[in-house]
């Protein structure tokens, strides 16, 4: 019979320990979570782990009673840190998600623009595509310096900044007569926007609001936001492509990145 120990000063640490025969001494291994490496466990090093839950031998099934009330008082921790309330932790990473899903979804979704814009504006497609390539480096510059900023001086204003410059770059684009606001807006800005909006600026709000052993899960909660976005935003890009234009889409895109900034306020309180 075997039983399970998480130690609360270690929380990467598990312990796995079973006795050969009814009370008999215990052995195991202590496994490193996440990384595949285990160590034997000598008998008195399985009592001494025990020890530090106050759990005493006798009865196998008593062990394992009490290791249970463990593990469920373990896993009723509050998956936030204590210096929030659930209720701020909920609106908080609500907040960074809403910001993500609009940032990544509205981005996704530029392309389809492509063609009709190109036609209109007497440009080729490969002129769109250049404000796409653009966008792509300047996320990638940026990301670092964002990063950088955030962590020397909060999220707050690298968000709302980051949210503004969505917002601005979308309407150059929505108003453009010529290749170059094109390149600007949908490129360089919305470029940079993505830097303060997205992954990064999330993953580092997500960490300063969620407890240390639940933080991997929120990241994956709070990035899974992205792919959502792509899918409420396409069927709106596609229902003004059809019916008002490229251009009509382009600025109820911009009304939609207006709730960034809400979001993005929401979301940085974490700071």
């Amino acid at each position: 019979q075997g039983i399970r120990v998480r130690l609360f000063d270690a929380p990467g640490l598990e312990l796995v320990l079973w006795q050969r025969q009814e009370c008999g001494p215990f052995f195991g291994q202590a496994f490193l979570l996440g990384s595949g490496l285990a160590a034997e466990l000598p008998p008195e090093v399985g009592l001494a782990a025990l020890g530090q839950f106050g759990i005493e031998f006798g009865q196998g099934a008593d062990v394992r009673d009490r290791h249970q009330e463990v593990l469920s008082s373990e896993i009723q921790q509050p998956f936030h840190v204590p210096q929030t309330t659930r209720a701020e932790a909920y609106a908080m990473l609500s907040g960074a998600a809403l910001m993500m899903t609009l940032a990544m979804g509205l981005r996704q979704n530029l392309g389809l623009f492509q063609a009709p814009a190109a036609k209109e504006l007497g440009i080729a497609i490969s002129d769109f595509a250049l404000a796409i390539s653009v966008q792509q480096v300047a996320w990638g510059v940026a990301q670092p310096i964002a990063g950088a900023i955030a962590d020397k001086h909060g999220t707050r204003w690298v968000a709302l900044a980051g949210s503004a410059m969505y917002v601005l770059g979308l309407l150059l684009t929505a108003t453009a007569r010529s290749t170059w606001p094109i390149v600007l807006g949908a490129g360089l800005l919305i470029g940079v926007a993505l830097a303060c909006t997205a992954t990064g600026i999330t993953a580092n709000i997500s960490a300063r609001i969620v407890a240390p052993n639940r933080r991997t899960l929120a990241f994956g909660i709070v990035s899974a936001a992205g792919s959502i976005g792509t899918m409420f935003t396409a069927p709106i890009a596609a229902y003004f492509l059809n019916h008002e234009g490229w251009r009509a889409g382009l600025w109820a895109f911009l009304v939609l990145a207006l709730a960034m900034l809400p979001a993005a306020w929401i979301g940085s309180r974490a700071d």
